[in-house]
């Protein structure tokens, strides 16, 4: 019967302890650390500059991709022109039974109000 012996490592063999204050200690592919420098201070991100045009402000971040301006008001505007348009200027679906001019209409989230005047 043959018994197990427990291998024991020498202190050579053992890696030396890396100190570790600001420097990234990587480990390389066969065990032994790897020190390098800290990285530098991040980059700033390059912020595009928003653009006048025709009396709006646009969207300076890929110039010419988003075409409605960065004035939600004016934005939401042209959003309920495009709605109209494609509605054939509908602005209800809702089956009335009375004439328009005698129905109330509650005004809540609807924009800037211009659907409710047009209503």
């Amino acid at each position: 019967m043959s018994s197990i012996k427990p291998v024991q490592k020498s202190l050579r063999e053992q890696p030396t302890p890396v100190p570790v204050d600001s420097m990234a200690v990587a480990m390389t592919s066969n065990g032994t650390p790897c020190v390098a420098a800290p990285p530098g201070p991040a980059p700033e991100p390059r912020i595009a500059e928003n653009y006048t045009e025709n009396g709006r402000e646009y969207h300076g971040f890929r110039r010419g991709k988003y075409m409605f301006p960065c004035d939600e008001m004016d934005r939401m505007d042209i959003f309920h022109k495009f709605f109209s348009v494609a509605r054939c200027d509908v602005l209800h679906s809702a089956p009335l039974s009375s004439p328009v001019e005698e129905l109330r209409i509650l005004d809540v989230g609807t924009g800037t109000g211009i659907w409710a005047i047009d209503m």
